[in-house]
């Protein structure tokens, strides 16, 4: 008993020393010219497809950032009427989502763009989450079910001359997913009195959420007590 417990005892130490890691997504995984990708490390096993127009992935990279979108209207982005989805196999709990290229104008005549993202939820009912730009170069609003979240974090600036990204932090709160999907929404503000196909962007990454360092020590403190249960009991 007593081997046993030193066991559980360093067991619970290691946990805890343990470096956190996180399964991410990353735009530069995908390949051009695929409608659907299978990614091994993320979610117990992920397939992502694309859909609309021809309906394949297409990289684009500006300012240093590299995203995906749908080859089709616009080369590397997601535009009105395409999608990304991406179905795990595990349900998991996003901590980080990253999109690029989403403008407030007057850049590229796109004002006021809007990125919706899908979480798809293990009772099969879904989260609408919007990502919608400002006035201002450097703020985005977080929007889920039409409820104001929270902003974003602008990573570089809404400027022609910068790749305008944005960090969505635990866009489902602590909602575990069966996957998500990214489209973009029609904007209500128009440019010369049209709102047609303004909203396009592409995806740069997304991140899972893993256990905190004391989360992983707790979980050793309760094998410790198991432990001392079976000593009492012997």
């Amino acid at each position: 008993m007593y081997k046993f417990l030193v066991a559980v005892v360093t067991s619970g130490f290691l946990f805890a020393a343990m470096p956190a890691s996180a399964d991410t997504i990353t735009a530069n995984e995908f390949t051009n010219g695929l409608n659907s990708q299978f990614f091994a490390d993320f979610g117990g096993g992920t397939t992502c497809e694309a859909a609309g127009n021809d309906g394949t992935f297409s990289k684009r990279t500006v300012d240093g950032w590299t995203g995906v979108g749908v080859s089709g209207a616009t080369v590397g982005e997601i535009d009105i009427g395409e999608s990304i989805t991406c179905v795990t196999t595990d349900a998991v709990v996003l901590s980080e989502i990253v999109l690029s290229l989403l403008f407030n104008g007057p850049e590229f005549a796109d004002f006021g763009e809007i990125a919706q993202i899908t979480g798809i939820l293990t009772d099969e009912t879904s989260l609408v989450g919007q990502l919608r730009t400002t006035a201002v170069d450097t703020t985005a609003d977080w929007y889920l079910d039409d409820t104001l979240i929270g902003n974003a974090t602008n990573l570089d600036p809404a400027l022609s001359s910068d790749a305008a990204v944005w960090s969505i932090a635990n866009p489902f709160g602590s909602n575990a997913i069966l996957g998500f999907i990214l489209e973009a929404a029609r904007s209500p503000i128009c440019f010369y009195e049209t709102c047609t196909n303004q909203s396009d962007y592409n995806f740069v990454s997304a991140t899972t959420r893993v256990p905190e360092p004391g989360t992983l020590a707790l979980l050793g403190l309760g094998l410790l007590g198991l432990g001392a249960a079976r000593r009492r009991r012997a």
